[in-house]
Formats: structure tokens, sequence, C-alpha cells
């Protein structure tokens, strides 16, 4: 998906140096050289749009992952909390360098490139995709791994790059668990419309996403956007209103979504379509607040796919609580998906270059291509990581043990998990009723 413009403002040169210095991890802030790093530690990149609120939440993340890391923390139940420095590295500590790509695929381009120069082991990327997407064509081109944390477009790897791999789950995946869970649980709304902008590769998502539904007997149509502006959003509200899908897949930008769903306030209430968004960063509901007037919220019914789930309820099992608390102490706010997903980026690349037992690109990439590990090591409970060669979609360096979740809202706004193939069954009672409205709806339940 698309940035979102500078949302928030990132944290300050000497905010962020006197927090690092309180940890006994290493940072740097990258600022056209890399001349600080020590010569006895495993040097990795980060590039993310530090100036933008998800991006400046990744930073924390990833502060944070790094310095579970190089500081042991008894207690916390993740694979390298107990760790003193990289131990197939013989102790040396991980050093993280934050680069602001400032959502420019040409900046991206251009630190990746003077990271391989200043003797990076590996690339960390993240938000949004079209950047990370030039940047690892970059990182292929000299040989450097690339590790994105937060990428959920598909075409991203079935590009077959040598060295790319992805945490996330990407929206083929999460699609086809969307319409496994309506068979699964009863849903009758048949006919389907996905509404997207046009990109490398959609015209073969979409080919594959139909075959699916038309094996479990959706009806599914496409509108894809050739340049996405106002007039395109007017002329796609006329044809959902022309075409009465019983549901919408918004597969957009927050503004755009907005957009379009104002659009369909034209139609009378109960021939609406219920709306599905893709919420990689779990913030798209605070978006469609800020953006939608109650009046309109409330006469839609939503629900989420490609969320992913962070149990951080002190009862939760793994990591995720005690990880949380940590983050709060540090940052005062409560562990958010932006910094979850750095933060396991960081741990996944830790325990690649332990395995790895060394910072050769090569010896990594081949440790990465062949890398399992288990979800109980991990703050977001996926299935667990798997890089391997095994094919899905026509995918290489895909995590195919991530499988997103689908969630609606309560009534407080917060989310309540329908399911995912990543997740299994919660134990959570779910409650009725939905603070955005729950007409004619698509709410799918356990």
């Amino acid at each position: 998906m698309s940035g979102k413009g500078n949302k928030g403002k990132g944290i300050s040169r000497r905010t962020f140096l006197k927090t690092a210095a309180g940890t006994a991890a290493s940072f740097a802030l990258f600022s056209g050289g890399f001349k600080a790093w020590s010569q006895s530690t495993a040097k990795v990149g980060f590039l993310a749009p530090l100036g933008m609120e998800e991006g400046n939440l990744a930073q924390q993340g990833a502060s944070l992952g790094a310095s579970l890391i190089n500081k042991s923390h008894k207690g916390i139940a993740l694979d390298a909390a107990g760790w003193t420095g990289i131990p197939g590295l013989g102790g040396s500590s991980l050093e993280v360098a934050f680069a602001d790509h400032e959502g420019d695929p040409k900046k991206a381009v251009s630190l990746v490139e003077e990271m391989k120069s200043a003797g990076a082991a590996a690339v960390i990327g993240a938000i949004d995709d079209y950047v990370m997407a030039e940047a690892s064509a970059a990182a292929a081109e000299v040989g450097l791994p690339f590790l994105d944390a937060t990428s959920i477009d598909p075409y991203l790897t079935r590009r077959g790059l040598d060295g790319y791999f992805r945490m996330n789950a990407h929206n083929l995946f999460a699609t086809q668990l969307f319409f496994n869970m309506a068979k699964q649980y009863n849903v009758d709304q048949e006919d389907f419309l996905f509404v997207t902008e046009s990109k490398p590769g959609v015209e073969e998502d979409i080919e594959i996403m139909k075959a699916h539904t038309d094996r479990l007997g959706y009806n599914l149509q496409s509108l894809v956007l050739d340049a996405v502006s106002e007039e395109e959003v007017t002329e796609a509200a006329n044809s959902i209103m022309a075409s009465e899908p019983d549901a919408i897949i918004l597969d957009l930008t927050p503004e755009w979504i907005a957009a379009t769903i104002e659009g369909l306030t034209e139609m009378e209430e109960d021939a609406r379509p219920s709306a599905v968004l893709v919420d990689q960063y779990t913030r798209m509901k605070d978006d469609l607040t800020e953006l939608l007037s109650e009046d309109v919220r409330q006469g839609f019914s939503w629900s989420f796919i490609n969320v992913p789930f962070i149990p951080l309820s002190p009862e939760a099992s793994g990591p995720g609580p005690a990880v949380d608390q940590l983050f709060q102490d540090e940052y005062g706010e409560k562990l958010s998906a932006p910094a979850a997903l750095a933060l396991e980026g960081v741990h996944t690349c830790a325990r690649l270059l332990n395995q790895a037992e060394s910072t050769e690109s090569a010896d990594i990439i081949e440790v990465a291509s062949e890398f399992e590990a288990i979800t109980e090591e991990m703050v977001i409970p996926w299935r667990g990581i798997d890089f391997s060669s095994v094919e899905n979609f026509g995918d290489q360096g895909q995590n195919i043990m991530a499988l997103p979740i689908v969630a609606r809202l309560d009534e407080e706004g917060e989310y309540e998990i329908a399911g995912g193939g990543g997740v299994g069954p919660l134990g959570f009672t779910l409650k009725i009723g939905n603070f955005l409205g729950c007409k004619n709806t698509i709410c799918l339940y356990l």
C-alpha cells in the first residue's frame, strides 16, 4: 500500500541518542556515513521513514529489539532475550544504523548502496511497499541481504530476488483466508468487488483470487484504478453503486477508502455493501475515525484483513506481555504493530546472523533460505518463520508460516479476533456489536 504522508514527527537526534545510550545496544543515526561504527560489532542498516508516525514507531521497536539481543533480559520468553550479544559471532553486539528514506524510493536506493559500502551485513526495511520494492532491488544488485519487516504487496516476493526475505503474509494469503473463513462460518454474501490501484502484478493477483473464490462458490469481480484521483474514485463509487455487490474489498490508502465510502452514502443504507479493508499496521480504524463522520461510519459494516496480531494481555502466552511492558517503560505507550514488526525484523536478523556464524552476505542468504523459527519465540504469533524455497503463489523468500488474521471492532473500537490460520482458537468470547456499525455485516465468529 502506498504511504500516508508525514502524520507524526520523528524523534530528535538528541532524544534518540540519549535513549540509545541508556541501553547495552549500540545505535547510529545515518547521516551520510557509518564512520562511527565499531569494528567489533555486527552492523545492520535499518531503513524507515523516520519522520512519519509509523516510521518513528518502527525505529523505537527496532531499538528495543537490539537491546534485547545485546543485554540479557531474563524471564522473557524470547529466544534472544538471554543473549549478551550474538553467540554465533563470539558475543558481538548488534549495531543498528537507522536511515531515513523519507518515503522516497530513490533515496532508499542510495542509502542501500552506501550501507553496502560501509560494511553492513544486512538491511532491514520498513514502510512502505513501493519504497521497499526499489530498495530491495538495489540490495539484490549489490548482493546485500534484505529483510522486509512490513510489506504485503504480493509481487515483491514474486520477483524472485536473491537475498530478499519478507516477514509478513501478503495480500493473497490474507484474501484467501478471508474467503475460507467466510465459507467456514456460512457468510451468505455472494457477490464481492475487489477495488485496487494499478501496480505491478495486480492482474495476476486478481486471477489467482478469482480462481480461489470460484472454487468456494463466490463471485469476485474487480475494479482496477489506473491512477488514483478524485475523478477515478468518484467513478469507482458510481460503478460500485451500479453493480450493487454484497461487499467490497478496498485495497487503497485510507484517504481514498474514505472518499469511496463517502460516495456510497448516496445508496439506501440497506443496499450498501459491507467494506473489507487491509490493515497492515492496525491503524486503519484510527484513520477512518478521523476521516469519516460517525454517521457515515455507522452506516456501513466493516471487516479487516491482514492484521498483525500481538497478544499483549497479561494472561497471554509468549513474550508479548513482557516485551510490551519494556516498551512502555522506555517509550510510555503500548507496543504497536509498526514497532512489533520492526522488533521482529531485528530479532530475526540477529537469529540469522547467529545461525550463519558469519556477517558475509552469501552465508546469511544461504541460512535465511533454510531458516525456521517457532511461534513461541516471537512477539507476533505467526505459526513461525520459514523463508524456504517452497513456492506458494510463485513466491520466493516469503515467510510461508505467516498467516494473517481477520478481525472486527468491538464497541470500544478495539480489535476482536475473528480468526486466522496463524493464530487458531484463542478462547475469546466475542461481543456482539461494533462501534463502526454492524449492519448487513460480514462479522466472522469463532
